[in-house]
């Protein structure tokens, strides 16, 4: 490995005071080719899950930070939106198995170059590298590490070059979390196994594939929840102290097999692990808002915002939580913010939808599920007839339509009979909806787990059928943990 390394002087001396906080911006890929560009981001996802070992550092995560590539933005402005103390950038250039990496920490209140590194390497050594910046990082802010994050960021024994890259466009996939890509990430991630058995990460990357494809409705509870569990526990035998398969096994435990208590020690270990694993932050919030307890629920997602200001899911489990907390007016303002980031954002709609409904707003209500179905690819003669039940049935008439025609064009195919369910508790069809979340008791899913706090039930509440549901997911009490 050819290295060359500039350290100024005085880089550690600030205007501002200590840094404690960092961005990593997505490295730039030199190659001049786009195919590489999984590789880039693949490195730059590496890079900040080594840093937020650091757990004195807060550093924000790879969702937010890839809002900036190839930004005109300045390193100020990115500092000021992220709300942090210093910037790591740098570079890729891959040339068949060697690679160049370069990466540089920037004082964000000065724009003064603290710390400059540049890599020369075979590419079957870059987990290495990636840990050794790190280091680096955290010795330019005069971070003592402690024997537990010396540990995790010890020296990286040589990667199989085929594994690595099958993960990276495994990682690149899972993040754009739609179901086509969810299942490609599934195939590379299982191909980064076959290669190289040994490789934690990638039997991590692979458990969480099947948590999100369970989650979105994309695959039966059944096959999905206990594949994830039986790859995050390989995961753990490889590697003990992955914050990620901690994760994957709080959400098992929660959303499959209703073991309140050992949920939330999963979750509580896995940010024990890594502070800065903001999807830890994020489904542990939304577990405390399942057991209804509130105030921590928010505690925990503005956790996950601390260290993903910019992501879009985090924002909207935010308002998912002020829905249930039967918050509305704040649902609906967190959505509509939401929503300026991404105006097509599915999730946010579906929450803005659902809140306008409890609200009582039935106008804004119709708007919204058009909106929905527009955003999820209904056809145009949907769109008109769903326009034409309202004028002529009125929003009860919507509700109807929603749930016999309507819901099949939103997707997540395992999660309709949970929707179905809410709209026929609100249309007082209790033995409908019943009949649905009975489907949803047989099949696992894992909205059963919200069903004590959601308040489209409210109505069931004293129906012994929907008492008998609760005391068979010990439920019957969900403020007892």
């Amino acid at each position: 490995v050819a290295v060359t390394r500039l350290i100024l002087p005085d880089s550690t001396s600030r205007v501002g005071g200590a840094i404690n906080s960092v961005a990593v911006l997505p490295l730039e890929n030199l190659s001049g080719d786009a195919g590489q560009d999984y590789f880039a981001d693949g490195m730059t996802e590496a890079l900040i899950t080594d840093i937020a070992k650091i757990r004195s550092l807060r550093v924000i995560s790879r969702t937010s930070a890839m809002k900036y590539r190839h930004t005109q933005t300045t390193i100020r402005e990115i500092a000021g939106e992220l709300d942090v103390d210093a910037i790591v950038a740098g570079t890729v250039l891959r040339a068949g198995d060697r690679v160049r990496v370069t990466a540089q920490l920037i004082d964000a209140a000065t724009d003064k170059h603290l710390w400059y590194v540049s890599y020369e390497l075979a590419l079957q050594d870059v987990l290495s590298v990636q840990r050794e910046v790190a280091r680096a990082v955290a010795s330019a802010v005069r971070i003592e590490l402690t024997p537990e994050e010396e540990g995790a960021l010890a020296a990286a024994g040589p990667v199989n070059t085929e594994a690595h890259e099958a993960f990276l466009k495994g990682r690149y996939h899972w993040n754009r979390r739609t179901r086509d890509d969810l299942r490609k990430s599934v195939g590379y991630f299982e191909q980064a196994i076959a290669i190289d058995p040994e490789y934690a990460l990638a039997h991590a990357g692979l458990a969480e594939a099947y948590v999100v494809l369970g989650d979105w409705g994309f695959t039966a509870a059944k096959d999905a929840y206990p594949k994830a569990e039986t790859i995050a526990r390989r995961a753990l035998e490889i590697d003990e102290n992955l914050a990620e398969a901690y994760t994957v096994l709080g959400a098992v435990a929660y959303e499959y097999d209703w073991d309140w208590r050992e949920a939330e020690r999963r979750f509580q270990r896995a940010i024990t692990l890594n502070t800065n694993y903001e999807t830890a932050h994020q489904w542990y919030a939304e577990f405390l808002a399942a057991m209804g307890r509130f105030d921590e629920a928010f505690a925990q997602n503005e956790k996950a915002r601390d260290v993903d200001p910019l992501s879009l899911i985090v924002s909207s489990s935010r308002a998912w939580i002020l829905m249930y907390a039967r918050d509305y007016d704040a649902a609906i303002e967190q959505s509509l913010q939401t929503l300026e980031m991404d105006a097509d954002f599915q999730h946010a709609l579906m929450v803005l939808m659902w809140s306008y409904d409890l609200k009582g707003m039935p106008v804004e209500y119709a708007d919204a599920m058009i909106r929905l179905l527009i955003v999820c690819g209904a056809p145009t003669d949907a769109i008109a007839e769903l326009s034409r039940v309202v004028e002529e049935s009125g929003i009860n008439g919507a509700r109807e339509w929603f749930a016999t025609t309507g819901i099949q064009f939103i997707g997540g195919v395992y999660n309709y009979p949970f929707h179905q369910a809410e709209i026929y508790a609100e249309l007082g069809r209790a033995d409908d909806a019943m009949a649905h979340l009975e489907k949803l008791y047989e099949a696992r899913a894992h909205y059963v787990a919200r069903i004590g706090v959601a308040p489209f039930f409210d109505p069931l509440r004293s129906d012994p059928r929907f008492i008998d549901l609760m005391r068979r997911i010990e439920m019957d009490d969900q403020r007892r943990l």
